[in-house]
């Protein structure tokens, strides 16, 4: 019972300080870049769609009478060979009007911007900077914009639309995702074949065919899929044409996500055997464990969900701060420590995950006539664990048990 409490303590201290859990410094604020590739509006010429989506917990919102305001610098800039094509820089007020929406890891500020380009190679980085911390993220992408360079048919590449957009008589239902794809040069009705796989299986879970009446002019075509039967993991929809002997294939990748999951879940089965550290600190027990693991579909997801509910310190918002703690600690140990295992399953994936990022760190990795070790420092919970790399192959395990008893 007294490890049950001590996880809680730690993980509810986490969210509520606002503690960002990086094994390495890391620049900040965090967001996610995506380039789109598009035809512009004749032959060889093409339009690139930048999207910036930056969580709001990533920027530090000041309180100014009733609202809660950030500011924040961003600048885009496209270039080709080092060399600065064309760009923006501008500052942007964002406004809240609640707490808790300035810590939310769910709700995000989105920018988007276009810029016309010719059909090249080109590199894109964005540079944001908090203006109340003067913290900076940044991040660069290459995109290849040589796919327009086509005579005749150009298309752009599948990306996920947001159905919400759609004309009241095109609605789609709430098991359809909608995708699209931006294409001019062609008139007339066209097959395209479609296939669906989900990750980790080189077999389509689903395929079919579309047929779509084009126009020559530059337009954006929206098609409906049902994902009613699809479980909560990660797609990747495949569409395949054929216009004047030339095979056009484009592709886009997408998540399925129950309801009320962490967002950094991407498969339901490994997010319940990722629980098994929760067997370690009581905060579970082994025969309710077993019961979620064992149980079939919908039976899994909704004992899985049961569970988390239960445990919930905030049950009246959207937001399971320890559902979203627990598995934010599993991503990051997996990014930082995966080898020939996942990182979570390593002995420091384990300790980050149940105990968080360590106060203090000692690398001890080149001293002579010793194995290289690593000791993270708990000051706060009074606990050290000491790590040893004993094959030398960089495979640091612990020197001790983490605890008494086995699990």
């Amino acid at each position: 019972m007294k490890y049950k409490i001590l996880l809680i303590i730690i993980i509810m201290s986490s969210f509520l300080n606002g503690f960002i859990f990086d094994m390495e410094k890391k620049d900040v604020p965090k967001f996610n870049l995506k380039c789109y590739v598009k035809p512009g509006n004749s032959i060889k010429k093409g339009v690139l769609e930048v999207k910036v989506v930056i969580p709001n917990k990533e920027l530090l919102f000041i309180k100014e009478e009733n609202i809660y305001r950030n500011k924040f610098d961003i600048s885009i800039n496209i270039s080709q060979k080092n060399k600065r094509i064309i760009g923006k820089n501008w500052i942007k007020t964002i406004d809240l009007n609640n707490f808790e929406l300035t810590k939310s890891t769910s709700q995000n500020i989105t920018i988007n911007e276009q810029f016309s380009l010719l059909p090249e190679k080109y590199t894109v980085a964005v540079v944001i900077t908090d203006l109340a911390t003067q913290n900076i993220g940044k991040k660069e992408k290459k995109v290849d914009m040589t796919i327009l360079k086509t005579d005749l048919w150009v298309q752009s590449e599948l990306y996920l639309y947001d159905k919400t957009q759609l004309d009241s008589s095109e609605q789609a239902k709430k098991d359809e995702i909608c995708v699209a794809f931006t294409a001019l040069g062609k008139a007339g009705e066209q097959k395209f074949r479609y296939y669906i796989y989900q990750a980790g299986n080189e077999k389509p879970i689903k395929k079919g065919i579309y047929r779509i009446n084009l126009i020559k002019a530059r337009k954006e075509y929206v098609i409906k899929v049902n994902i009613q039967k699809f479980k909560h993991s990660k797609y990747k929809m495949q569409l395949i044409t054929k216009i004047n002997d030339i095979t056009f294939s484009r592709s886009v990748e997408f998540q399925v996500s129950y309801e009320n999951l962490s967002p950094v879940i991407t498969n339901i089965d490994d997010a319940i055997k990722q629980m098994k550290y929760l067997i370690m600190t009581s905060f579970i027990t082994r025969k309710e464990y077993k019961e979620i693991n064992n149980a079939r579909d919908d039976k899994k997801r909704e004992l899985y969900l049961q569970f988390w509910e239960s445990v919930d310190p905030t049950p009246r918002t959207k937001e399971n701060e320890i559902m979203n703690e627990y598995y934010q600690r599993i991503n990051l140990a997996n990014q930082s420590f995966a080898s020939h295992n996942n990182g979570w399953k390593t002995d420091r994936g384990m300790v980050l995950t149940i105990f968080g990022h360590p106060d203090d760190v000692e690398n001890h990795s080149f001293e002579m006539d010793r194995k290289p070790y690593i000791i993270w420092y708990y000051h706060r919970i009074n606990r050290s664990f000491v790590f040893v790399d004993y094959t030398g192959f960089g495979s640091y395990q612990l020197s001790q048990p983490l605890f008494d008893f086995s699990y």
